[in-house]
């Protein structure tokens, strides 16, 4: 398995941003744009953690997404949490 890059900062928010507009299939958002504000759900959050997980390499839990629900806050506690693998499963 190829190793993920994971993005700190500006280009976290960025690229979490891009996952928020592909899951929630909207242009129209930007790194405060809220996911439950957008329509998003839980299985939007488990969506959006899927994302995380094979993109950044991150294990965000659905909580983590739930209790900072905008790219920007998210970006601000994802390094706290543990590196995602597959083959940890």
């Amino acid at each position: 398995m190829l190793e993920a890059q994971q993005p700190t900062g500006d280009a976290l928010v960025a690229h979490l941003t891009a996952i928020w507009s592909s899951v929630l299939e909207t242009g129209d958002i930007d790194a405060t744009t809220d996911f439950v504000d957008m329509g998003g759900t839980s299985l939007t959050a488990m969506a959006i953690r899927g994302r995380i997980r094979s993109e950044l390499a991150w294990d965000a839990d659905i909580l983590d997404i739930i209790d900072h629900p905008t790219p920007q806050a998210l970006a601000a506690v994802l390094p706290e949490s543990e590196p995602w693998s597959e083959e940890e499963q």
